[in-house]
């Protein structure tokens, strides 16, 4: 496989033209050739700016080639820099077996398997870390089915997730499965699969709590001037429920503090997270501060804050 540009006009040819190299995760559809056309300017500096994708014949290829474009440098030009620079990138396929093959392989660094269970198996495995903001909201058990190929030299490459119980765990997966070391091999593998499993210990958010919103004009007032003394900021309208599922890892008191305008017609955007003492309340908070409504106005308001504070109950022995 390889990937070669063709730039029409020669007498605004780039500089320096990294080699783009092929996709892999593209092979499976792939034609016997590729193209993606790109329409671009250039900026004073000699770096592309403002791409456009032309024509492709396969979408599969358009930020590869969109990224290969972005590293292109050309000589310095003139205060207007280029204009309408147009480029063919071309991608042609070989076997997908034997690009992989392609790959660095050192026979004098690498120890040959006995046989083909042996190569299925890894020599190093790296157990996946249980990102804490997954915590919140999961399962006892997760799941993240993993698809990926192995490199000559036992590396692990074009990793992806296939399915997955729980998405905030694909990260987690990926990168565990990265961080792989199988047998040598002379031609690699493609396609394996792994099922990465996440185990909670113990029986997960079991707590209550009571949840409570205020409103106050930041022009006034600061965010922890809310907090210490409620009394300055207005209620909101609807009422805030605690998560239960937040409350395995939340403190007894949690504050999140948003601001937001408010439209001529009442309602409520431009929501931003300012602070958060726990970030699994952020998504509740903001939910719920979008559906209060405002009475209609001239132009709306701007510049208000909200602090929704939540408090969890004593569990009962």
């Amino acid at each position: 496989m390889e990937a070669l540009a063709s730039i029409p006009d020669r007498d605004r040819q780039p500089a320096s033209v990294p080699e783009a190299g092929y996709p892999l995760q593209c092979s499976e559809a792939a034609r016997e050739e590729d193209n993606v056309i790109l329409k671009f300017n250039v900026r004073r500096n000699g770096k592309p700016a403002n791409i456009e994708v032309i024509a492709s014949t396969n979408a599969c290829f358009v930020d590869h080639a969109i990224k290969a474009a972005k590293k292109w440098r050309y000589n310095c030009v003139d205060n207007d820099g280029l204009s309408g620079i147009e480029v063919k990138l071309s991608y042609h396929f070989r076997d997908k077996r034997s690009s992989i093959a392609a790959a660095s392989y050192d026979p004098d660094n690498c120890e040959q398997p006995n046989s083909e269970l042996a190569f299925a198996k890894p020599v190093g495995r790296m157990p996946p870390s249980y990102p804490e903001r997954c915590m919140y909201n999961a399962s006892k058990t997760e799941e993240v089915l993993v698809t990926y190929d192995v490199l000559p030299s036992g590396a692990t490459d074009n990793i992806r997730v296939s399915n997955s119980t729980h998405e905030c765990l694909n990260s987690a997966a990926v990168a565990s499965v990265a961080k792989w070391k199988y047998q040598c091999s002379t031609d690699g593998k493609l396609d394996l699969q792994t099922i990465i499993t996440f185990q909670l210990e113990g029986e997960g958010p079991t707590h209550k709590g009571v949840a409570a919103c205020y409103i106050f004009d930041r022009s006034k007032y600061k965010a922890a001037e809310i907090i210490s003394d409620p009394t300055l900021g207005q209620f909101c309208t609807q009422d805030p429920f605690y998560a239960a599922q937040c409350s395995w890892k939340a403190g007894k008191k949690e504050h999140v503090v948003l601001s937001f305008d408010v439209t001529a017609d009442g309602r409520v955007h431009e929501i931003v997270v300012e602070k958060s003492t726990n970030t699994c309340f952020d998504d509740f908070a903001k939910m719920s501060l979008s559906q209060k409504q405002y009475a209609r106005s001239n132009a709306g308001y701007e510049n208000i804050g909200a602090v929704f504070v939540y408090e969890k109950e004593e569990i009962d022995d």
